[in-house]
C-alpha cells in the first residue's frame, strides 16, 4: 500500500504512484520531474506549493517548490532540494484585467493578462515561456507573459489561427505581434 493515513499534510495532497519497470523508464521519470520550472507556481492561482518526494532512493529525495505572494507585487518562488541549499527566484509580477470578447468563451466576461519579470537577473534575463496558465513555449521575451489565450488541445503554442491573433488583426490599432501571431483586444464595433 502506497498511502499512509498516518502522514500529516497541508492542503490538498495528491499521490501518484508510478509504475516505471526498468532503470532507464525511472530515470526518464525523474528527468521530467526534475525539469518542472519554478515558474509554473506563478499563476495557478490555488496552487502554492509542489512537493515530489521520490521514495524509489536510498536516502528518500524530495524536491519542493513554493510560492509566497506579497502585496508589493514581487512574488518569491522558493525552491528546495534534499541535501541542497535553498534557491530564491523573485519576480515583479503586474496584473491587468481585460473585458474578454464573448465569442470566446461562453460566460466569460473578462480575464486578465499578467506580466512577470524575473529579478536579479540585470541585462541577461533569460528568455521566458508564454503561459496560458502553464507554459507554452518561448517567444523570446525576458518576461513571462500570461493570458487565457486560445490554445491548440497539444497546448504547444498560441492558437494563431484563432482571429484574435490572426494577421487579419496587423491594421487594428489595438494589435501586436506574438512571435508571428498577431494579437489584439478586440473592440465592439459602436452601431
Amino acid at each position: 500500500e502506497w498511502w499512509d493515513a498516518t502522514c500529516e499534510q497541508e492542503g490538498t495532497t495528491i499521490m501518484l504512484p508510478i509504475d516505471c519497470p526498468g532503470a532507464a523508464s525511472i530515470s526518464t521519470c525523474r528527468a521530467h520531474i526534475c525539469d518542472i520550472h519554478q515558474s509554473l507556481l506563478l499563476f495557478l492561482h490555488r496552487l502554492r506549493i509542489i512537493r515530489v518526494t521520490d521514495l524509489t532512493v536510498e536516502p528518500v529525495v524530495t524536491r519542493t517548490i513554493r510560492r509566497e505572494d506579497s502585496e508589493s507585487g514581487v512574488t518569491r518562488i522558493i525552491e528546495h532540494r534534499t541535501g541542497q541549499q535553498e534557491t530564491v527566484h523573485e519576480w515583479h509580477v503586474t496584473r491587468h484585467p481585460l473585458k474578454a470578447p464573448s465569442v470566446l468563451r461562453e460566460g466569460v466576461d473578462q480575464t486578465e493578462v499578467a506580466l512577470a519579470f524575473p529579478l536579479g537577473f540585470g541585462q541577461t534575463a533569460p528568455q521566458c515561456d508564454v503561459f496560458a496558465f502553464l507554459p507554452l513555449r518561448s517567444y523570446g521575451f525576458s518576461f513571462v507573459l500570461q493570458a487565457d489565450w486560445i490554445v491548440p488541445s497539444s497546448r504547444e503554442a498560441v492558437d494563431c489561427t484563432c482571429l484574435l491573433y490572426t494577421s487579419d488583426a496587423a491594421d487594428e490599432e489595438d494589435s501586436g505581434d506574438l512571435g508571428g501571431c498577431r494579437f489584439l483586444h478586440k473592440k465592439k464595433k459602436s452601431q
